[in-house]
Parts: C-alpha cells; structure tokens; sequence
C-alpha cells in the first residue's frame, strides 16, 4: 500500500474565517491573468496607434505579428515574418529597379542587401522601441507584477529589451509588414514598409512606382519604349503574347525580356538581366504568397522548404522547355543552343521512357539545365509586371495561368526532393545534432589536373585564371574544352574533409559534393561519431521540420 502524507493539524485558535468566499476568491486568481492578456492587447494597439496604421492592419493579425515562439501559443510571429521577408524584398527591388535605371544587376543586389539586411532592419526596430510592444514573458501567476511596477530598479520595459536579440528584432519589423499584407494587401503593407523606416522617399504609395518610372522613362527621351526593336521579335510578339494571354503595351519589354547578352551587343538593345532581377523578386513573392495560403498550418520552414524547391533553375529551366519559352530567345550563341537542344531532347526521353508516358514528379532534379531558361522566365514575368504598371493583381494572372498549374502538379509537400545541400544541412543540424559542418571552396583547378583535397596548412595556387562567365561570353564555353577552369568544393565536418568534388558549374559541384557527403554519412557507420563532439549529439533522432509537419498533417487527415 503506498505511503500517504499525514495530514495536517492545526488547532481552531490559529485558524482565521475569509470574509471572501471560495469561489470570489477562485475568481480573483484569474485577474492577474486578464489583466495580462489586455495588457498585450493594450499595448498592440498603442504601436499600432504610433505608426498610424489603424486602417493598415487588423488588430489581431498585428498581435500575432508580435508575439514570439517562446510563449507557445497557436499563433506567433513566424509566418507573418515569412510574408513580411518576401514582401520587402519584392519592394525594395521594385524601388531600385525604377530610381536606378542603368544600374546593372550585380550593383542593384548590392544596394538592395544594405537595405533588407538584419542591421538595417534591427535599426529601425531600436529606433522605433518596438521591443516594448512584443509579447515575449510567459506569464506566471507568482511572478507576475503590473505595469510600470519597478523590480530590481528596472521597470519591466526596460527588462523587455534586452530578452529580444538582435536577429528577432528584425524579424519583427519583418513580420509587421505581413501582417499589412495579410489584413489588407500590397498597398497596405507599403504604407506599412515606409511607416517602418523602409527607404522609399520617392514613392508615398503603391500606385506611385507606375507614376514615378513613367515620367523617368519619358524624361529619359523613351519615344521608342513602345515599339519592339527587332523586326524577327515583331513576328515572334504575338507568338509570346498568347502564350502569356497578355498583349504588351510596351513590346520592347518583351524583347529585352527575351534578349541573351550575346545578342545585346550586335543589336540595338539591352539584354535581359535587369528584367531577371526584378522577376526574380515578383516570383518569389508570388510562389510565398500561395503558399502561404495553401498551407495555412504549416510551419514557416516548411513553406521555406516549399518555396525552395519551386524556385530554382532546374524547375524553372523545365518550365521554360514546357511551355516552349526557349523559342522565343534572342542569342547569337551555338553553344548555348546546344545546350537547350539537348535538355529538350533528355526531358522528350524522359517523357518517352516513363510508364504512363508522362512527366511526373520533379523529372528536373538531375538535370544539367542551362542558367539561361530559369532566367528568361524570370525576365518574362519582370516583364509583364512593368509593362502593367506594377499591378500585382495582373502579374498574378500571368503567374496563375502558367508557373502555378506546373507547381500544383509536381510540387508539394508529401513528395517535395529537398535540395542536397539543404537535406545535409537538416539532417547534421536537427536530427544529429552537429553545429560544426561548412561546405568551402577549395580553389580554382583546371580540368585533367588534380584537384585535391587542400589542407589548412597548404598554400593555394596565385595564378589567375579566367572566369567561366568569361569564357561563356568569349564564347569558348563548350563542354570538354579542355582550358575551361573548374571549381573545387569540399564539405568539412569539425575540420575534417567528408567529401570533395571538382566542376565547371558552381552549383551543381556543391550539390555533388552535398549528396556525397550525405550519402557517406548515413552509410559509413561510426564516422559521424568519430568526427562529431558537439553536446547536443546527445539528442540526435529528433527528426527533420518537414518530417514532423508530414507527421502531424497525417495525424489530422486520420482524424478527419
């Protein structure tokens, strides 16, 4: 029989009769409890209140853009965050693209990642002191104290900022601006954006960016911006129209939008890399955006996940060969027409090899796709949102006419092919535990030399070698060229060399060198404990983001 505790005594004398009942009392122990909740509520509505935002965003999308994940609620910051980070970047190149109008890309990346990095953003937060209006403390009855209550010579305030670091006070920012967007679309997250600090003194709102970039192409002497250029692209306009179902005002667009640098130099026109980095942006909006939607109960690193697997080159690469994109690029390069020759030949094989004669699944994973396919749909979408003035609304159509049906099927989250290099990542990270694990260029080899696995204290070769986008643009970039300089990578666990690849393209060696480096550790038993010291090895098999939503989603499902 188990030991029960004695009760205890205590004589009538010592005992003193409540004048508040019992159930008065149980009442009262609830107080500290709403009072906190309409504290938060309180103070959401104060920040709101600040910013003049009160026709922006909704009250309790803003308190869920306020509230972190330690208090595990069912709502928090995170996917709002998600939004916010998509949805600044989308404007922000949307800015930079319109003021900087012979900017090329590589100095329109540079000024866009001083203006959505994590400092930038933390600026804004600290000057703002949003960390007094976030909900980070759990709340205990014990512990709890009022408003403005000093403890330690610190007034509760003061104590909330220094609970926040620096990465989570940009997420916030972040996150407000999402949920602009979810409460009341684009234009309210702009108002949102400028309210922030956000860098946009040219424009007071959404509608602007059509009004600013049509005078500064008027200004700029663009009596020709409606006329396409080449007389062979006049014939191939219409061709690209019914494709889209959207007619360019502006035919030039399209041209450029279509234009390899190749035959940028032999013709009157500029190539499409400006167009590509706007479309980059207006799709990765757009695809989040869907997402975000679709899923509405998956967690932000699944979305990520999602999203990553839907913007990338062999993807895009595929959609191009789908929908026939190809035939309408302007290039004066043989080797780059090889080159999509032979992929539309290997997905035709592909298609012919399969048992139901048809494409499924994501067929693109192992395919060498050329760069320049995943750009011209990029450039193309870039295209059609200037052309209609940045109506997002229109771009929309031309996404849900094309790149979503694609997406819708091949691409989900029950049967998504992670990324190599993401998949290692998760799997020494979450399921492991290992905290030290980078993947590093070696040097540049030339093709039929050695590459070796370089130690720290060996010294790398100084002789300068040519760039492959050099020689792309020389047009000596053919494949088995024997001078054509390849990238060496390898990734290292704790220091210690796991796997090591050599190549011409920088992304498909390092996803060579992931998938080897992945296999050797699932495989090879032992060698990550040999390697692995990290403390948080003890609890390894905790299972991936993406196996766990997969999990949960299939408990849901059963129970419906």
């Amino acid at each position: 029989m188990p030991h029960q505790k004695a009760p205890t005594l205590a004589p009538l004398s010592a005992c003193l009769q409540s004048t508040v009942s019992a159930h008065v009392l149980r009442i009262a122990q609830l107080v500290p409890s709403v009072i906190c909740d309409l504290d938060e509520l309180l103070l959401v509505q104060e920040v709101r209140q600040k910013l003049r935002l009160q026709t922006s965003i909704k009250l309790d999308i803003l308190q869920e853009a306020l509230t972190t994940s330690s208090l595990n609620r069912d709502y928090n910051y995170e996917r709002l965050e998600l939004l916010g980070d998509v949805f600044l970047k989308f404007s922000s190149t949307i800015r930079l693209y319109i003021v900087n109008a012979t900017m090329a890309e590589g100095e329109l990346h540079q000024q866009r990642t001083k203006i959505i990095s994590n400092a930038a953003l933390r600026e804004h937060a600290l000057r703002l002191e949003l960390f007094r209006y976030v909900a980070n403390c759990k709340f205990q009855r014990t512990s709890w104290t009022p408003v403005k209550m000093v403890m330690d010579g610190k007034s509760r305030d003061e104590q909330q900022q220094h609970l926040l670091s620096n990465k989570t006070l940009s997420d916030f920012v972040e996150s407000t601006m999402g949920a602009a967007l979810v409460s009341k679309g684009v234009e309210a997250a702009f108002v949102c954006a400028k309210a922030l600090g956000i860098p946009f003194s040219e424009f007071h709102v959404w509608a602007d960016f059509k009004r600013v970039h049509s005078k500064l192409t008027q200004d700029s002497g663009g009596d020709d911006y409606r006329i396409a250029k080449s007389e062979a692209f006049k014939d191939r306009l219409h061709g690209l129209e019914s494709l889209l179902r959207y007619t360019f005002e502006h035919p030039s667009l399209a041209q450029e939008a279509m234009t390899h640098h190749s035959a940028a130099t032999h013709q009157d026109a500029c190539d499409y890399q400006r167009l590509e980095f706007l479309g980059d942006a207006v799709l990765d909006y757009l695809i989040v955006w869907h997402y975000y939607q679709k899923y509405p109960d998956a967690p932000p690193g699944a979305i990520t996940l999602i999203k990553d697997a839907s913007v990338n080159n062999q993807i895009l690469g595929a959609m191009a060969v789908a929908w026939g994109l190809s035939g309408f690029l302007i290039h004066m390069s043989e080797p780059l027409a090889g080159e999509i020759q032979r992929v539309i030949a290997t997905i035709e094989a592909i298609k012919e090899n399969s048992d139901k004669g048809q494409l499924e699944a994501e067929y693109w994973v192992d395919l060498k796709m050329p760069k320049v396919l995943s750009d011209i749909v990029e450039s193309m979408l870039g295209a059609v949102f200037v052309d209609c003035g940045f109506n997002v609304a229109r771009v929309t159509q031309v996404f849900e006419h094309l790149v979503w049906p694609f997406l819708e099927k091949h691409v989900n989250l029950d049967n998504i092919v992670i990324h190599p290099m993401k998949a290692l990542t998760e799997y020494l990270q979450m399921v492991q535990g290992c905290s030290d694990s980078r993947m590093e260029q070696v040097g540049e080899t030339r093709e039929g030399e050695e590459g070796g696995e370089t130690g720290k204290g060996e010294e790398e070769s100084r002789e300068p070698v040519v760039k492959p986008s050099m020689l792309r643009r020389l047009g000596l970039g053919r494949e088995g060229h024997r001078d054509l300089p390849a990238l060496t990578y390898r990734f290292v666990v704790h220091g210690n060399v796991v796997a090591s690849r050599g190549g011409e393209q920088r992304e498909e060696v390092r996803k060579q060198v992931a998938m080897e480096a992945l296999w050797r550790l699932k495989t090879e038993p032992g060698l990550l404990e040999t390697l692995c010291s990290c403390p948080k090895r003890k609890k390894q098999g905790r299972g991936t983001m993406l196996d766990k939503y997969r999990q949960a989603h299939s408990m849901v499902s059963q129970m419906d």
